[in-house]
Order: C-alpha cells, then sequence, then structure tokens
C-alpha cells in the first residue's frame, strides 16, 4: 500500500509559442534572493532571463502580432512566478505589467517610422496595459490542486 495520502497536479496550459533563442531583459523587480524555476532565472538585480526550453500562450486578449511577443513572454514568464508562489504578486504583479507595456512600446516602434502605425501600437499597447491590470490578477494565483 502507498504511503503517499495526497497528490498535487496541475491543469496543463495551452501553449501556443516556444522561444527559440533566450530572452533577457533589466527589470524593476527586484526580489531578495535569486528565483530559479524550470526556464526562468530572476536574479537579485533585477536581470530576469528566459532558458530553453519556453513556451507560453502569447497576449491574452490580443492578436499574436510580432510586436507584442518579447512582451507576452517576459508577462507570462513573471506571472509563472507569481503562481508557483516565487514572487509576491501583491508586490510585483504591477511591475510585471509595466514591463509588458514598455516592452510593447518598445518593439512596436522599432519596426516603423510611420507615424500612424506608431500611434495604433501605442494605443493598442494602454490598452493591452489595461487589460492586465483589471483582468490578470486571477492568472497570479497559485494553481496547484490537491486531492483528496
Amino acid at each position: 500500500m502507498s504511503t503517499i495520502k495526497q497528490i498535487f497536479y496541475k491543469r496543463r496550459r495551452n501553449e501556443k509559442w516556444t522561444l527559440h533563442k533566450p530572452l533577457e531583459v533589466q527589470t524593476t523587480i527586484l526580489p531578495e534572493t535569486l528565483i530559479r524555476f524550470e526556464s526562468l532565472t530572476l536574479h537579485t538585480d533585477g536581470l530576469f532571463c528566459i532558458a530553453l526550453p519556453y513556451s507560453w500562450d502569447g497576449a491574452t486578449w490580443c492578436p499574436d502580432v510580432p510586436w507584442v511577443m518579447r512582451g507576452s513572454a517576459f508577462h507570462d514568464g513573471f506571472y509563472q512566478l507569481f503562481r508557483e508562489e516565487l514572487l509576491d504578486p501583491r508586490v510585483w504583479r504591477q511591475a510585471a505589467d509595466q514591463l509588458l507595456y514598455e516592452c510593447c512600446l518598445e518593439d512596436g516602434r522599432a519596426t516603423t517610422t510611420n507615424l500612424a502605425v506608431i500611434a495604433y501600437r501605442t494605443a493598442l499597447a494602454k490598452t493591452i496595459y489595461a487589460a492586465v491590470r483589471k483582468g490578470a490578477a486571477s492568472a497570479a494565483k497559485p494553481d496547484v490542486l490537491v486531492a483528496p
């Protein structure tokens, strides 16, 4: 007879995208100690690294356009750390959402000089930020299930 009395498990997420080169970004999110979880590393100086393999679902509530993808990968990585209870969303969620916004602005301007396109992308970046501020808190909650 098994001595384990409980099982801990998670619902599998539907990931649409797989990273093919590592990513890193300097952030304002400063943990007290180094955080490593699977492909994610957050250094105490705020450097956030995503190693291979890493998969994510893209930008929720938004088209997966190229200038949103980098920010959505970082954002999903931070929310994974929140769900794993390795980073406190009450302290750091707004900074993670802000990073998504800043990446969208930066990447949206990197590929065009057309002012109308930049204005459209800036407006969409603001909409994405407002959406995650209003609707993404539940995605930061721990998602481990226990039975029985």
